[in-house]
């Protein structure tokens, strides 16, 4: 399908734990798609988190290790999380412009790292897909299923690392899930933080922060959130109650990786899409889509 695309796949600590949805749905789009993942094997945290608060030094030598075995496999990296895809980047840029760093880093791994190695997010990959080629993959179309698109922070930023040409409204997402037949909703919060990192030390900003990103999705016709990032998934869904009290009205809108939706799309079962592992699951709006398009049929 397109060009052949090959990747070492680093799935980081959350695919394997508290978003096993994301992990299961994302294997299926790509094996769909015609991606190839090699896996990473015996791979580390990224360093994310309060790694990088406790030792810059350590921090960076974690996230090198899993480029170096990349490097080793002679594929680019792919990683689903963009704070693992956000930390990756950030060690390949110290490396370069700290030697004294490197230095370090090359004591602690045990090799030798320029900083050069490739880093895709699973954004990135997916968007060389062709659409039209692709669209015969899919079995069940979600046509009409309006869908914000929620980036949050670390996909799009810092722009000089991520090169995102449109990191304050970007459309990468959108153009994607158009092959499920999705209708994308139009909305100015899909870049804001989440406020993932204030759930136990301040959830009234929290609130604030969560409240207005769903308002906002809502109000411009969302049925469903769709994202890329096990943090802000999380938070968006389990944070509801939170950004009700906020908006002084009660909102519940599911929250799902956009890979469940293509998975789902492209004829996955129900324990690969994993709808029953989200909170609030969407499965019940698809299926009452599906029902309206059996009547309009």
């Amino acid at each position: 399908m397109g060009e052949e695309l090959r990747f070492a796949y680093y799935p980081g600590c959350s695919a394997h734990s508290t978003s096993k949805e994301y992990e299961t749905s994302f294997r299926y789009v790509c094996e769909k798609l015609g991606i190839t993942l090699v896996d990473i094997e015996n791979w580390v945290c990224c360093g994310a988190s309060a790694g990088h608060f406790y030792d810059i030094g350590f921090s960076v030598a974690l996230a090198c290790d899993t480029l170096v075995k990349a490097r080793d496999i002679g594929l680019p990296l792919i990683t689903v999380c963009p704070a693992c895809y956000n930390r990756l980047l950030h060690a390949n840029y110290l490396i370069k412009e700290d030697g004294e760093l490197a230095k370090r880093v090359a004591d602690t791994i045990g090799s030798e790292y320029d900083g050069q190695h490739e880093v895709y997010n699973i954004l990135d990959a997916f968007s060389k897909i062709d659409i039209e080629e692709a669209k015969p993959i899919v079995e069940r179309p979600l046509d009409g299923l309006k869908v914000a698109c929620y980036y949050g922070c670390l996909f799009t930023r810092p722009p000089k690392m991520t090169n995102f040409k449109r990191y304050e409204d970007p459309l990468v997402m959108e153009n994607i899930l158009s092959l499920t037949g999705v209708d994308p909703v139009d909305y100015n919060h899909k870049v804001n933080c989440c406020g993932g990192s204030l759930s136990l030390s301040n959830t009234e900003v929290l609130g604030k922060l969560v409240g207005e990103i769903l308002d906002d999705a809502l109000r411009n016709g969302a049925e469903v959130i769709a994202t890329a990032c096990p943090l802000c998934q999380s938070t968006l869904e389990l944070r509801q109650n939170e950004a009700s009290k906020y908006l002084g009205r009660k909102i519940r809108v599911p929250i799902t990786y956009f890979t469940q939706l293509m998975a789902y799309s492209f004829g996955a079962d129900k324990k690969t899409v994993g709808f029953g592992r989200n909170w609030i699951s969407p499965a019940s709006i698809i299926n009452d889509l599906e029902k309206r398009e059996v009547k309009a049929g």
